[in-house]
């Protein structure tokens, strides 16, 4: 089990207020503290726990309930904004057994033909985008609930922006080099709601909550309930997307509020691999596994789990190349040219197959 304490994120994203004037250099050493940890833990492990970040409670909580209401509702209601699959962005309901993480990283996934997610989506994407628009219930049916997603949304983006300046200066870039571009990005607010399953149908190469894979964008945003079963890639054993070091199961936060956060594909191009993406799969949670004296009886349920993510996504035209102050003769570019959405359409097309758009 993984022991990270949490990071203060203040610094960045309840910066101490001055009146106008520029940070003193006690404020200064903190953030510069903070971001090179940041950068480290990111390096390290794929993953960073973060408190201080400027999401309270009350907005967890909120959305938490919003989540609840949705995937409460009868399957024909929520099929009413399906996602109709395909290389577009993932807007609206997914049904359960619909994505194919697992053709992602076949090495880790080592899954059957046939293999499947017995978990539902819901998505929502940049309210400005007129291209593909997240589908809604007609007002005033779940209003509320709408209205509370649109605020998580813009809280997440905020505090996702704070924590790419971060990196910039943890990565020791001129302030720019990541956040230029970044306006306006193209981030997605995705709930999970993962039914309970028998614990035996969770174990073989059929059925896994989530395939091993790492996430479309620069950073995400994890919001999550204490049922557990996340795992990132070992890299301290031989990780790194290689298969050899196995996973290590991540706790779930004891304290009310924290996040975490992991590095995401656009951010290892961008870098030329220096900060490489965190790679994590959902599985049956430690404390339910056979062996150690702990494990499932016999025809025991694996409880439904419930999580949020800020997907944080460079805007579509920017390119996910190597940026050049990650590219020396000594490390050349390891990424081709392609634009952000670009990126996302092959990624998707292979997750959700070919549809006719």
């Amino acid at each position: 089990m993984e022991s990270q304490d949490a990071l203060d994120a203040s610094p960045f994203c309840n910066p101490p207020t001055s009146d106008g004037e520029a940070p003193d250099k006690a404020c200064e050493q903190q953030r510069l503290t903070f971001a090179t940890e940041f950068v480290h833990r990111l390096q390290r492990d794929g993953y960073v726990r973060l408190r201080g970040h400027g999401i309270s409670a009350t907005q967890i909580s909120e959305v938490f309930q919003a989540h609840k209401t949705f995937f409460d509702l009868p399957l024909s209601r929520k099929r009413e904004l399906l996602h109709p699959g395909g290389a577009r962005p993932a807007r609206g309901f997914t049904p359960s057994h619909t994505e194919k993480t697992f053709l992602h990283l076949p090495h880790l996934s080592r899954a059957a033909p046939d293999a499947a997610e017995p978990r539902e989506q819901f998505t929502l994407g940049p309210p400005t985008d007129d291209t593909y628009p997240t589908p809604w219930f007609p007002a005033p049916h779940l209003s509320p609930e709408h209205a509370t997603l649109l605020t998580f949304y813009d809280a997440c983006r905020t505090t996702a922006l704070a924590l790419t300046q971060a990196l910039e200066l943890g990565l020791g870039v001129r302030s720019g080099t990541l956040t230029t571009h970044c306006a306006p990005d193209a981030s997605e607010l995705t709930l999970n709601w993962y039914p309970a399953a028998a614990h035996a149908a969770l174990q073989g190469p059929r059925l896994q909550r989530i395939w091993p894979h790492s996430d479309l964008g620069i950073v995400s945003l994890l919001f999550q309930d204490g049922v557990g079963g996340l795992e990132f890639e070992d890299r301290a054993r031989g990780g790194g997307g290689g298969g050899g070091g196995g996973f290590v199961p991540v706790r779930p936060s004891a304290v009310p509020g924290e996040l975490l956060l992991n590095a995401a594909d656009t951010l290892e191009r961008w870098t030329n691999g220096m900060v490489p993406a965190g790679v994590h799969r959902v599985a049956v949670p430690v404390a339910m596994r056979g062996g150690g004296g702990g494990g499932a009886a016999e025809g025991e349920m694996v409880p439904g789990r419930r999580s949020v993510v800020l997907l944080y996504r460079a805007r579509g035209e920017a390119s996910v190349a190597p940026l050049p102050a990650f590219v020396t003769p000594d490390a050349p570019a390891r990424f081709g040219e392609m634009t952000a959405t670009e990126y996302l359409k092959v990624k998707n097309k292979l997750t959700f197959g070919d549809v006719v758009e």
